[in-house]
Parts: structure tokens; sequence; C-alpha cells
């Protein structure tokens, strides 16, 4: 991971309260929804495309697509995310 990215991802984290581990893995919910944080965040500022993303996460470029999507969702339901996201980015 690059360092750029990898300083998003432990800014991410520390918002949603868990590691850079954490993040990292995945799968579960809030999981999920930090490391779409951070791949949101980072092709905000950096312009990364999805392939690039999916690199850097170690996914596929789908799963990349599937976790922004899922991320506006829970933005547009959530005021919490919403806040998170807004400050990182």
């Amino acid at each position: 991971m690059t360092e750029r990215v990898s300083m998003v991802s432990r800014r991410v984290a520390a918002a949603f309260g868990m590691s850079l581990e954490e993040l990292l893995r995945g799968h579960q919910n809030q999981r999920a929804i930090a490391r779409a944080a951070a791949m949101h965040i980072n092709q905000q500022r950096y312009g990364m495309s999805q392939v690039e993303l999916a690199q850097e996460f170690g996914c596929h470029q789908t799963t990349v697509l599937l976790a922004l999507a899922k991320l506006r969702g829970e933005v547009a339901r959530n005021a919490r995310v919403a806040a998170v996201v807004e400050s990182l980015t």
C-alpha cells in the first residue's frame, strides 16, 4: 500500500474507532463502510481509478465499485457516517 493511501486509511480507521488492520479486513458492516470511506477519500483526493484502488486494497475492481455504491447509500442514511466522510475528504 502506498504511503498516501496508508495515511488516509489510518485516519479513516481512527475516525471509525478501529485499527488499520480491521479496516483492511473489510466484511462486517462497520469495517466495510470504513474501508469504502478510505477508498472514496483516496479517489477524491488523488483521482485514483477503481483499478488503482483495487490494487491498493487487495481486491477486485468490482468490489471497489460496490463498496463505493454502498458508501453513498450509507452517507445518505447515516448522519454520523456522512460527517466522518466529510471531515476527512
